[in-house]
């Protein structure tokens, strides 16, 4: 009996660890769904209906950013702001961090320009959205915050709020099944194979009750980029009440955001307080580019800024 639960053991963690690896989701402990599992229309419906619900969104909470540097490893604690605004043909975007009052860092894009901001180090980089995935992605960061890698766009790919549209001419989107017993169904992203920095992503859904669990992104070879890991889900409504309080359905987004820059050697975690979809205020005043007076400014148009293999 030891030797059958031995074997057991071994040939379902070898199972649990190869399911891992193959799809970049983590396999679900629990028991197996009462319906009949979900064919690829179904899923895309469904995930692009999740998408629509939500196109503004704002995220209070406390923020941790961490990222190494040739100074080393370093880890700011903040309390966070992220607003989303979807409308838009780009989305604007802007997550902003402050410690006692004070600005630490600025994540931001809107329709001409995209930033990172480390106040602490008197340090901007700026770019334009639609070179954003030009750069080459066997670079070595050489700044804070690793900015060749660590861009404000992926946040929107690893939230999982974007809609899923098949258009062979700029990507392809299919639907794979892990192994019923785990219960998740993966949804891969594939980029045509040019310039661009990354050519799949894969969002990991949850076949019990149909939430992202997670996104992962990879670069032409197959090698991570980045990762997230999306849980406590909770419904919000546009005055940012719960449902489980009001009575009122609304779509449901992840109170916890883990996000690992796998290729920057960085992390955001994003512990939502409060959650609104809806905020105040004109979005050409809210995401317009800050102020970059009396801080060093990187552009990451440039070629000559960006971070070679050999430094």
């Amino acid at each position: 009996m030891a030797h059958t639960r031995t074997t057991f053991f071994v040939l379902t963690l070898t199972a649990i660890i190869c399911t891992t690896f193959l799809t970049g989701c983590p396999p679900q402990q629990q028991p197996p769904p009462t319906l009949p599992p979900l064919t690829a229309a179904q899923e895309f419906n469904l995930l692009n209906a999740q998408a629509a619900a939500i196109e503004t969104l704002r995220l209070t909470g406390d923020v941790n950013l961490t990222f190494t540097d040739s100074k080393g490893k370093h880890s700011y604690d903040a309390h966070g702001v992220l607003m989303i605004d979807k409308r838009p043909a780009n989305p604007n975007l802007l997550l902003t961090g402050t410690y006692l009052g004070q600005e630490v860092f600025e994540m931001g894009m809107n329709q001409e320009n995209y930033w990172l901001i480390d106040y602490n180090d008197k340090i901007a980089y700026v770019g334009t959205p639609n070179l954003a995935d030009s750069l080459p992605e066997d670079i070595a960061p050489q700044a804070p915050l690793s900015p060749t890698t660590l861009r404000p766009q992926r946040i929107l790919s690893l939230l999982a709020i974007t809609p899923l549209v098949d258009n062979a001419t700029e990507h392809t989107v299919f639907f794979t099944g892990a192994p019923p017993y785990y219960g998740t169904n993966v949804v891969v992203i594939q980029m045509p194979g040019d310039q661009r920095a990354w050519v799949e992503r894969r969002l990991c859904v949850n076949a019990y009750d149909d939430r992202v669990q997670g996104v992962t992104l990879y670069t032409r070879d197959g090698f991570f980029i980045a990762s997230s890991k999306l849980s406590d889900y909770r419904p919000i409504t546009s005055d940012g009440e719960s449902s489980d309080s009001t009575g009122v359905s609304g779509p449901q987004i992840p109170f916890l955001i883990d996000i690992k820059y796998v290729a920057a050697n960085a992390g955001l975690v994003i512990k939502v307080d409060k959650a609104w979809l809806s905020f105040k205020g004109d979005p050409n005043y809210i995401f317009a580019m800050p102020n970059l007076q009396g801080l060093r400014v990187v552009d990451l148009d440039d070629p000559a800024n960006w971070p070679t293999t050999n430094q």
